[in-house]
């Protein structure tokens, strides 16, 4: 019976340390671009949409660039418990490109995120070479 507690109680105290060692690690989520549109800004407002659709999060930026002529260089995402971070990084096309202030629309999908009641979405943009930090509101 003592053998049995103690294997039991090394069993529980590997688990209490294998899960205390893992929480804090980001796991890496599948992300693709559902829709990118590029054009002058207008009345667009700076903004960040986040919404679960099925087992998905689909999220809308809206947001400025020196001209409208950028690509998306990559985009990702990662997650841990209830924090996800969604990367995309945007690059201003080659050659010639009319002379206004640019608007990017970019939606994207992170598949499978892992649910929680209350997540919080931070979407790091990344225009040029430099950052830009967005957070939404809960989702």
């Amino acid at each position: 019976m003592k053998k049995k507690l103690m294997v039991g109680g090394v069993i529980w105290i590997f688990l209490v340390l294998l899960t205390g060692c893992t929480s804090g690690d980001w796991s890496s989520l599948d992300t693709e671009i559902v829709e990118h549109e590029k054009r002058c800004l207008a009345l667009e407002k700076e903004s960040i949409v986040a919404i679960w659709e099925g087992e998905d999060i689909v999220v809308t930026a809206i947001f400025s660039t020196p001209v409208p002529c950028y690509l998306i260089k990559s985009v990702s995402a990662r997650q841990r418990e209830n924090e996800i971070e969604v990367d995309i990084k945007v690059e201003r096309e080659e050659g010639v490109c009319i002379e206004c202030i640019g608007c990017q629309k970019i939606t994207c999908r992170v598949k499978a995120p892992l649910f929680y009641p209350d997540i919080n979405l931070e979407l790091q943009l990344e225009i040029d070479g430099q950052k830009v930090v967005v957070q939404s509101l809960p989702i």
